[in-house]
């Protein structure tokens, strides 16, 4: 079985819940692509940032999407808390279970390898996710390997 792995680079981020507007008489939803930051200037979503880079890096293999149902495997690796950095004391990896979800992560993924990776994220037959916090000598990361 045919596998790619692949590295994206940062904190892992999750895929934003979806917002509602009306206009008039309209309703429409949409998923935020940009913030407000403390100064109220305009910035990117981290998912969309997030995104841009699995974009980059599924993109550097130079490999066209499959129509055959499809194994995922995603390890996301988030950044240490500072008061968890020792200087004398070992800093071993351990389990992240806090936000963001690890099903919304998953989903941030899967929906920007849509087109690329495959047709669509409904060819993701197995999908093992897991979290957690990096190691003192690492840093945060997604590893995402896909086998066909």
């Amino acid at each position: 079985m045919p596998q790619v792995e692949f590295v994206i680079h940062g904190t892992p981020c999750g895929q934003p819940r979806v917002k509602a507007t009306t206009r008039g008489r309209h309703a429409s939803v949409y998923t935020p692509t940009t913030v407000k930051d403390s100064s109220g200037q305009t910035k990117p979503h981290p998912a969309a940032v997030f995104k841009a880079g699995i974009k980059q890096a599924w993109g550097e293999l130079n490999l066209l999407p499959t129509d055959q149902p499809v194994t995922m495997l995603i390890e996301a690796v988030f950044p240490r808390p500072s008061a968890k950095r020792w200087k004398s004391r070992p800093m071993p990896s351990y389990e992240h279970c806090g936000k963001p979800d690890a099903d919304n992560t998953a989903k941030a993924i899967m929906d920007a390898l849509n087109g690329l990776a495959y047709f669509d994220d409904s060819q993701v037959w197995l999908l093992t996710v897991t979290k957690r916090v990096a190691a003192g000598d690492e840093s945060p990361l997604t590893r995402v390997t896909i086998s066909y």
